[in-house]
């Protein structure tokens, strides 16, 4: 059964009648709950007028009238309910006889203006002047705070010059307060018993869980990825699953940006099973964080968090280790959060990201804007625990965790390890950080060709196509955004749209878009394939308005249309790797190797004479260093050249020769 208000009410042994229902607490004498009740009355009145100041009610459908009645004890009277009475209490049902929640509709305008301060903050409590009304549940929030307000009066009143005219001026605001807590008292005594006798032990049961989550608490969870999160609890309401279970489904409320604007998000949802006995209030996947035994540091670590948080507002290049989280689409059309193992270079934009991932359920819906210079450490400390953006090398777009989020350590000596010769990696040099800083001389160099600087690579693979790109990324600190032909569609259509998105992404993060095997985009139009020369054309005009970085490689330079000599700033061919610049490369991987603590490396230059007569590619050279490099670890030996030779026919059929 789901209940409206998200409580388990005090048990009442009645239906919808003409009687006024027994609550299980038995009603307070003088003293309960540390109250002397006579301290609250002026003049000549009773604690039974306390009692008669409460009305109970049952709001019930008329199946004649076909509307809602209030039924009560005596015949029912709408305008004595609406001005005798102090508080009345409503039980409301469904059509068909069965509770849906209880509700304190609030008459007195001192109770009603103390209630609304008490609750000012709580996003969903409106106590406007007329019909005013709470959830039955707020009052047992409130309890603490309004018997410590009330006690102030008290406490002033023995301190008053005139304490006739002081009581006199307080009278009425005593009674009502006095009313509310009582009636307090007699719906939750036994709750509030249970309730004290658990939390001295940290436990708690099910029935009163509702308990620990008044409006705003500040309540701890961990997220999909396992990382820290605070929320403000907002409301809750106990929930049937679709497999019969009951949870206790939490509102909580955050402060996110979506690009645009920092604000109070709408809430995410975090639900408790239901369980049986008592459990510890700590063992719950959300509880209030007052509870936590290491609630300060939480406070100091996720304040530090949301200030780095509040820096990923703006677009930014970083590294990234550890564990992502995605939404996909199932086949039955559901979306769901898909976790993926992320290392490489990310590109966090929250901007970007909304309007690319539009429908996606990280991007927030701000409810309430704030101002940056507004947000206190309490707006802070609810940041989400993750920034949205894309990784470059799984191309998923999601949200990645800041714990996990590094500065990038940049390669200055990548361009030493291509095999070129000193004027060409200069020529790149120079056109790619003329380009980034937009010199006059640069712009009067490609004036009539638009303003993106546009690189052919040519050649087989493995020859190192792709480590240029890399090499260009690293020396202008920017990233690098791969992809592949395939990756944009088939018909033109297809690759228009996919084409002008990928153009439009590199140049707003400023990347250097390396467009791998573009042979499809290149080959020459012809009148015989209409299709193919569709697709040139399309790339042709793309170009032309594109202002970032653009690298791409083929190895049939042979049949590319005429129309890209006028637009290519520069063109490199690498030829098949001698033996010469095999061991360049092999030399390349074994520095790096020796920067790894872990590897004894054991090659000498003679040795690499040897290991480069196998005459195999840039890349397989890569993929067995990495196979010996992992051998060596797991077998604790020295790598040398025995280890490289021991592979023998590895990777996929290689077969490694070191004869001349």
């Amino acid at each position: 059964m789901s209940l409206a208000g998200g409580i388990i009410p005090p048990t009442y042994n009645f239906r919808p009648t003409d009687k006024t229902p027994t609550a299980e607490a038995n009603p307070p004498d003088d003293s309960y709950g540390n109250i002397q009740w006579s301290r609250y009355l002026r003049g000549n009145s009773t604690k039974e007028d306390l009692k008669l100041s409460v009305c109970r009610v049952n709001e019930v459908y008329n199946k004649k009238t076909h509307r809602y009645h209030l039924v009560k004890a005596s015949k029912p009277d709408q305008q004595k309910l609406s001005s005798k009475y102090i508080l009345v209490l409503r039980h409301t049902f469904s059509r068909d006889g069965s509770p849906t929640g209880t509700y304190v509709d609030i008459r007195g305008d001192f109770i009603r203006d103390i209630l609304a301060d008490i609750y000012r903050d709580a996003e969903n409590v409106h106590l406007a002047k007329e019909k005013a009304s709470l959830q039955l549940r707020y009052l047992y929030y409130a309890f603490d705070e309004l018997k410590e307000r009330t006690q102030g009066i008290l406490d002033e009143e023995l301190e008053a010059k005139d304490l006739k005219a002081y009581q006199k001026g307080h009278s009425e605001l005593l009674k009502q307060s006095a009313a509310a807590l009582m009636l307090t008292i007699e719906e939750f005594g036994t709750t509030m018993e249970a309730v004290g006798n658990l939390v001295v032990t940290c436990d708690i049961t099910f029935d009163v869980i509702w308990t620990l989550f008044p409006p705003n608490e500040v309540v701890f969870a961990l997220d999909k990825l396992a990382e820290k999160r605070v929320y403000w609890a907002h409301g809750h309401e106990y929930q049937k699953e679709q497999d019969g279970s009951l949870t206790l489904r939490i509102d909580c409320g955050y402060v996110d940006d979506d690009g645009k604007k920092i604000g109070r998000a709408q809430a995410t949802i975090i639900k408790i099973p239901q369980f049986e006995g008592k459990r510890k209030i700590t063992d719950l996947p959300i509880f209030p964080l007052k509870y936590h035994p290491e609630k300060n540091e939480i406070r100091e670590e996720l304040l530090a968090r949301g200030r780095t948080r509040l820096e990923f507002r703006e677009q930014r290049f970083h590294e990234y280790n550890g564990l992502g989280l995605t939404e996909v689409e199932s086949a039955d059309g559901e979306r769901h959060l898909s976790k993926f193992n992320s290392r490489g270079r990310i590109v966090i934009d929250h901007g970007v990201y909304a309007q690319m991932q539009a429908n996606d359920s990280f991007v927030p819906y701000i409810e309430k804007a704030i101002a940056e210079q507004d947000l206190t450490d309490d707006d802070i400390l609810t940041f989400p625990s993750t920034a949205y953006g894309f990784s470059l090398k799984d191309k998923v777009w999601g949200a990645f965790a800041i714990s996990n989020i590094t500065n990038i350590i940049w390669d200055q000596d990548i361009f030493n390890s291509l095999v070129l010769s000193d004027i060409q990696k200069r020529l790149v040099r120079t056109l790619v950080r003329s380009h980034v800083s937009q010199s006059s001389s640069f712009d009067d160099l490609i004036r009539e060709k638009g303003k993106g600087l546009i690189g052919l690579l040519v050649g087989p693979p493995g020859v190192g196509k792709t480590l240029t790109a890399e090499a260009v990324a690293e020396e202008v600190r920017r990233p690098l955004y791969v992809l592949g032909s395939g990756e944009l569609g088939s018909s033109p259509k297809q690759i228009e749209v996919s084409l002008k998105r990928a153009l439009e992404l590199a140049q707003t993060w400023g990347a250097v878009l390396l467009l791998d095997e573009a042979d499809v985009f290149l080959s020459k139009r012809s009148s015989h394939d209409l299709m193919q020369t569709a697709i040139v054309s399309i790339f042709l005009r793309q170009l032309e308005y594109y202002q970032g970085i653009l690298i791409m490689t083929t190895n049939r330079v042979q049949s590319m249309d005429s129309a890209f000599e006028s637009r290519v700033h520069f063109c490199i061919e690498y030829p098949e790797l001698d033996h010469s610049a095999r061991k360049r490369i092999w030399r390349e991987f074994l520095v790096r190797a020796k920067g790894d603590k872990a590897l004894n490396v054991q090659i000498r230059d003679n040795d690499l004479d040897e290991i480069a007569l196998a005459q195999i590619n840039g890349r397989q050279i890569k993929n067995v260093m990495t196979m010996a490099q992992c051998i060596a670890i797991e077998d604790k030996k020295a790598l040398d050249v025995n280890v490289i030779k021991s592979l023998g026919d590895s990777l996929g059929g290689l077969t490694l020769s070191f004869r001349q």
